[in-house]
């Protein structure tokens, strides 16, 4: 194939992907007001927290496998990437029927531990077996540019999970239960096809050289990976346990709700990953930089933008009783933008295997963001986990920072990637601009002036923010 097709096909695939991470994203949003109005605060805030157990739990279930490492295994492993896949398949099925023992030895220390009761826990632990054939299926095909099947089974997961969750909990007495119940459900089902589909190819669930590599690569990984996870949702959990399971679900609101433009940050990360591999393969290091600031930017205006809005946003999500939750808004919006700029430094740490010292700057960021909702928490009450979580999370990004140039020195000294005081004054600043918000919060004629002023920036910039929205989705030089 000629670059020019791989470029054609390249684009057309991460723009099919955008659009299907944005759709995933939109329709989450939507049934946050129909789940707040269906559910209690009480049983919304335990819903919250089972959601953020099992993103910890999945850490340590799957070996988060599908991620980083699973990219390198399709690039190190070309001439049998099935076989690849299914070997994946096969170690974490293992990891995860070690870990389904473990809880039915001892199913009452489990619950103690994780706050939830034993169904529920049970619930966690087959969510997590069963999420990797997804997660293998679909890294594969995202690599290979195979747009289609990815786009299509994300969208019925995507749409039938809120239209079977929807009408059990309206019906049911128990309505946490069904809520939960539902999601595994249809999650079970859908999953089917990836799974059928690495099976149909390769049996290979055992390789003693794929299995060595994946462990090899990932096991350092494996804090560091918690300690993001925990930075992510330990927010929720200690909030529940220290304010209360009705405050826990209106931060998670708040949280939603700063975490919307997320879905530019992950459908473009998401694309970038390949990208950026094969550009520092092929040297072709000075295309890197300018989508870097360009996304950052752009990233960093949508936040500030959706931060002006957080009133309106917070009475369309959910009820008045949650309206407080606004000031939790902006530190968590200024994250999207910090979350970006991580993941550029830590794709080249994990592109270069520099995965032992890559837990340290995360660790260090968790267990800061612990001790200072420890203290500040009962200080200030919920809004303040915000807060925290955004500082942690600039304190991660200047950790990965250098990691990454420790990781540049030491594979390919004189490589430049990023201008990094452009980036970090870029950072800065809206980060700066999108927690001012929160002052103005009770003055609308200032937000809406703004609003207008940001639209005539807008409309003056036009051009080039056509150009850049082009130049992500069409990934050029790939």
């Amino acid at each position: 194939m000629s670059t020019d097709e791989t470029t054609a096909k390249a684009a057309k695939a991460s723009l099919w992907f955008a659009v299907c991470s944005i759709v995933q994203k939109c329709i989450g949003l939507i049934v946050i007001p129909i789940y707040t109005r269906l559910l209690s605060e009480p049983e919304y805030g335990d819903y919250v927290v089972f959601q953020s157990w099992t993103e910890i739990a999945a850490i340590l279930i799957t070996l988060n496998l599908g991620s980083y490492v699973f990219f390198n295994g399709m690039m190190k492993y070309e001439d049998d990437r099935d076989g690849f896949a299914a070997s994946m398949l096969g170690l974490t099925g293992a990891t995860g029927l070690l870990w389904l023992g473990a809880f039915l030895v001892a199913p009452s220390f489990w619950s103690k531990l994780l706050g939830l009761a034993a169904p529920y826990v049970f619930l966690l632990v087959l969510r997590c077996i069963i999420s990797p054939c997804y997660s293998y299926w679909s890294a594969k095909l995202r690599y290979e540019f195979q747009f289609k099947p990815v786009a299509a089974l994300t969208l019925v997961l995507t749409i039938a999970t809120p239209a079977i969750s929807i009408p059990a909990i309206w019906f049911s007495a128990d309505k946490l239960a069904a809520a939960l119940i539902a999601q595994v459900a249809v999650m079970a089902v859908v999953y089917l096809v990836p799974l059928v589909s690495i099976v149909s190819k390769s049996r290979k669930f055992f390789c003693l050289a794929y299995w060595r590599y994946a462990l090899r690569f990932n096991l350092p990984l494996i804090p560091h990976l918690l300690s993001t996870v925990v930075l992510q949702q330990c927010d929720r959990i200690m909030i529940a346990d220290l304010c209360g399971a009705a405050y826990a679900a209106i931060y998670n609101v708040a949280y939603s709700a700063g975490l919307a433009m997320s879905f530019i940050h992950s459908a473009i990360v998401q694309a970038l990953t390949p990208w950026m591999y094969q550009l520092i393969k092929e040297k072709q290091y000075g295309k890197v930089q300018p989508v870097a600031a360009s996304l950052l930017i752009l990233i960093g205006g949508a936040s500030f933008l959706l931060t002006l809005f957080a009133p309106e946003v917070m009475a369309v999500l959910a009820p008045s009783s949650y309206q407080e939750g606004i000031y939790a808004i902006p530190p968590v919006a200024a994250c999207v933008m910090l979350m970006t700029a991580f993941n550029l430094f830590v794709t080249v740490e994990y592109f270069y295997e520099e995965t032992l010292w890559v837990m340290f700057a995360s660790i260090a960021a968790a267990v800061l963001n612990v001790v200072l909702n420890l203290w500040l928490l009962p200080m200030f009450g919920f809004v303040a986990a915000g807060y925290t979580t955004m500082f942690c999370y600039f304190a991660l990004v200047s950790g990965h920072y250098l990691l990454m140039r420790r990781a540049i020195r030491r594979h390919n000294p004189g490589m430049v990637l990023f201008n990094a005081p452009r980036i970090f004054c870029i950072v800065m600043a809206f980060m700066a601009a999108t927690v001012a918000c929160s002052a103005i919060y009770p003055y609308p004629w200032v937000r809406y002036a703004l609003v207008v002023m940001l639209a005539a920036v807008v409309c003056f910039k036009r051009a080039w923010i056509a150009g850049t929205i082009k130049s992500m989705l069409q990934i050029k030089g790939r």
